[in-house]
Formats: C-alpha cells, sequence, structure tokens
C-alpha cells in the first residue's frame, strides 16, 4: 500500500494534534487536580537516626531554602546534577549538615516533591528519612505535570513530634493567570503537639518578585497567626529584608513586610534586630542580605540562634531553640 505525499502530510498532522491533544489534556487534568493535593502528610518509620531526647520547655527549630538540591553557586541550574545518584550523594551532605545540630522541627523551602530536574526524588521524605525525622508534612507551590515529567515543589515541615490541624493557606499571588497555570507562593499552617501543649508553624516562602505581594503576604500571615489561640513560629525564606537592613525593598506605599510583621504583627525575631553581616543568609557564596527567618508570637524568647555557614545550598541554614 502506498500513500500520496498529501496523504501522508495528512496523517502526520493528525498524529501531531493527537499527541498535543494527550500532553495538554493530561497537563489539564493535573491542574484541576492539584487543589486537591495542596498538602500531603505521611509519617516514617524507622530508626530515628540522630534521635535525642527533647525538652518539653524548649524545641529547636530550623529553616533552610535547599534550593532545588542543585547546591550554593548562583546561576546554577536546576538540572545542574547529571545522574540521579549526583544528586543523592549531594541531598546526603544537606542531611549530615542537619545531623550535626539537628531541629526537632525543620522547614524545608524549594523542596522537590516529584521534578524532572531531580530526577522525580522526593526530596523531603529523603531527608526526612536520612535525618531520622518521623512526620513529615509537604506543600505545594507549584504542581505541573506533563507525561513522564513532573515539576511539583514547595514547602515541607519535617519533625520529630506528631504535627497536626494542617491547614493549606493561599497567599494573593503575583499574577492570576501563573497562578492558574502553575501554581503560586502559598504557606502552609500546622501545629507541633507537644507534651503539655502545642505550638503553631506556619511555613513560608513568599514571593520573590514584589514587595507589594510580600507586604499583602504579611498582613494575611498576621492575621492569621491572631486568629490561633496558642504560640506560633512563623518559619523559612520570607524574600524580605526590613527597613535599615542592606538591600531592603519597599512596596508602592512604602511598606516592607518583614518590617510589618516585626513592628504591627507582634512578632519578635529569633536574632536581636540589628544591622550585622554575621546575621545575612544569602547568597552563601557571599552573604549581603538576611531573607530567612524565624519569628516568634506569644512565645517566651528564643536561645542559642545562629546561622549554619554552608556552601550546599544558595541560602544558608538558620536554627534556634525556642521557650515553648
Amino acid at each position: 500500500m502506498t500513500f500520496s505525499r498529501k496523504k501522508i502530510i495528512k496523517i502526520a498532522a493528525l498524529v501531531v494534534i493527537v499527541l498535543l491533544c494527550f500532553v495538554f489534556g493530561w497537563y489539564a487534568v493535573s491542574r484541576i487536580l492539584s487543589v486537591k493535593h495542596r498538602i500531603k502528610s505521611y509519617s516514617l518509620k524507622h530508626e530515628a537516626a540522630g534521635k535525642k531526647t527533647i525538652s518539653a520547655r524548649t524545641l529547636k527549630i530550623g529553616a533552610y531554602n535547599i534550593a532545588h538540591g542543585r547546591g550554593g553557586k548562583r546561576g546554577d541550574t536546576n538540572w545542574k546534577h547529571e545522574t540521579r545518584e549526583e544528586l543523592i550523594k549531594h541531598l546526603d551532605r544537606i542531611s549530615e549538615q542537619i545531623l550535626k545540630e539537628p531541629p526537632d522541627i525543620l522547614v524545608l523551602n524549594e523542596v522537590d516533591f516529584s521534578s524532572a530536574w531531580s530526577f522525580h526524588l522526593n526530596q523531603a521524605g529523603y531527608i526526612a528519612g536520612r535525618c531520622g525525622y518521623t512526620y513529615v508534612l509537604e506543600q505545594r507551590n507549584i504542581d505541573v505535570s506533563f507525561p513522564f515529567y513532573k515539576f511539583i515543589f514547595g514547602n515541607a515541615v519535617l519533625s520529630r513530634y506528631p504535627l497536626k490541624n494542617e491547614m493549606f493557606v493561599k497567599f494573593p499571588p503575583k499574577s492570576k493567570i501563573e497562578n492558574l497555570f502553575v501554581g503560586n507562593h502559598d504557606g502552609l499552617y500546622c501545629e507541633v503537639d507537644l507534651p503539655g501543649g502545642g505550638l503553631g508553624i506556619f511555613a513560608i516562602h513568599l514571593e520573590a518578585r514584589s514587595e507589594d505581594v510580600r507586604v499583602s503576604c504579611a498582613k494575611l500571615i498576621a492575621e492569621k497567626c491572631s486568629s490561633v489561640a496558642k504560640p506560633v513560629i512563623a518559619v523559612g525564606d520570607f524574600n524580605s529584608t526590613p527597613k535599615g537592613f542592606p538591600e531592603v525593598k519597599l512596596s508602592e506605599n512604602g511598606e516592607n513586610a518583614m518590617s510589618f510583621l516585626l513592628d504591627k504583627g507582634g512578632f519578635i525575631p529569633y536574632l536581636e534586630l540589628k544591622n550585622d553581616p554575621d546575621y545575612y543568609t544569602f547568597p552563601s557564596e557571599a552573604p549581603v542580605k538576611v531573607i530567612d527567618w524565624i519569628i516568634g508570637k506569644g512565645i517566651n524568647g528564643f536561645l542559642n540562634s545562629e546561622r549554619v555557614k554552608s556552601p550546599l545550598s544558595d541560602h544558608l541554614m538558620i536554627v534556634t531553640n525556642v521557650r515553648v
């Protein structure tokens, strides 16, 4: 059987149309279902590496933007690692760093749950397993799927204590279209079930491109935390430097997200608020600004706060002890 050139072109066009419909149909269904998959909680059964006795009066909190596990060199692509084994070795180094002073509660930003550039490895679950965290709570910011290729990442809370009352918090987007088609920098609230009481944890990774959006998010954070009848710790990459610090950004109305939270929001920072280069957290190669924060409301104060110098991400990990 022979086909004319015109017939072959028609068949090829039909095949292309079918493939495009399949790919974009897959994508559309994944975006519709993404609303149901915004948060996911699970527990790991293992012999907890580095497990320790935790005081009910103090809790060690950590924040770490791991930059998709690509490393600390600015300008590197998320596709940096050529093999899955190479990525795993890097995640092992991150885990080793965490285990040197393991937080009881660790908030991760820019952590992949299933992304093509990180070989669809669940980085939150992997690090939790390596570091002995029993409880994991994931929250998706970006959720895009095509056949055999996914880009799903966001924030995660790793905990040695049970987590409860998980709640997805929708933040104002920079772009409604972007929010519709790929996702947005949103938030995650949960509570740590502690002996004798509880503590709210607000996992944060705010929009990097607009202080106006960050200010709107900060006001929502303050509102949500004020409605909670217990101490709350907001943790993560706020992408905002308060007034009086280098590279501060202001909204069109002259407002600043971190300044709002620390002044009008009633939060206290994990470190004494002063312009000290030893506090800067980004970029890790030569930090020039502080955008990663642990701030608390309704707590008794922070103790032994520090940043962990490391080239494993473009952000530095920060840790503190909170009196609960």
